[in-house]
This record gives C-alpha cells, sequence and structure tokens, in this order.
C-alpha cells in the first residue's frame, strides 16, 4: 500500500519545486537543451582530459603503457585500476589506482578536477 504525503506538505513541495525551477531558470541550469547538445558542452569544457585520456587509452591498447594488477597507492590486487591523470598536458603521464583511491585523488586528496 503506497502512503500519500499529506496534502498541506503536497501543496508546500510543489510551491518549493516550482521557485527552485525559476532559480534554475534564472541561473541558466535549468533546461539547457537536448542530451547531445549537452554532452557536446561537456565534451567542449573537458576537451584537454578527454584528448589525455584518449591518448592513454590508444597507448594502452598499443601496449606503451601497462595496466597493472594492482593499486599504486594502497596495493591492493582489483580487476578496476583505473589510470589517474595528475596533469592532463602529459596524457602518458598516469598513476594507475583503485576506484576508492582514485575517487579519494580527486576529493579529498586535494587534486580535485
Amino acid at each position: 500500500m503506497k502512503v500519500r504525503m499529506p496534502l498541506c506538505k503536497e501543496k508546500e513541495m510543489k510551491k518549493w519545486q516550482k521557485k527552485y525551477k525559476l532559480k534554475m531558470k534564472a541561473e541558466g541550469k535549468y533546461n539547457r537543451g537536448n542530451r547531445a547538445a549537452q554532452s557536446a558542452r561537456y565534451r567542449q569544457v573537458r576537451r584537454i582530459a578527454v584528448h589525455a585520456q584518449r591518448i592513454a587509452g590508444y597507448a594502452r591498447k598499443k601496449g606503451i603503457l601497462v595496466k597493472p594488477e594492482v593499486c599504486s597507492i594502497c596495493g591492493i590486487k582489483t580487476n578496476t585500476i583505473h589510470a589517474h591523470h595528475a596533469d592532463y598536458m602529459k596524457p602518458l603521464d598516469v598513476t594507475w589506482v583503485c576506484q576508492f583511491c582514485h575517487n579519494w585523488l580527486h576529493t579529498i586528496g586535494g587534486d580535485a578536477k
């Protein structure tokens, strides 16, 4: 059985949603177009990062970069080892890290991009 929100709360929520949408529209963050256009804008903003990732992927495919089985930070052996770029202008200079350490590098580790 589905429990409904009390009517007073439902009205309050709709009022808040309308206010939030107006705020987002004013900031230019709401309804920014279709998905393809959003993807194109994202790629344009991150084109240097994407370029470095593609070069590293190609180098790995050709055997120039070799993906290890262990994380270079914590030493754990896992199947999900990521290539972390500290500097996107050096696409072949990567640190091989597990998913946990990669998230740590981008948030707590001070390497936030």
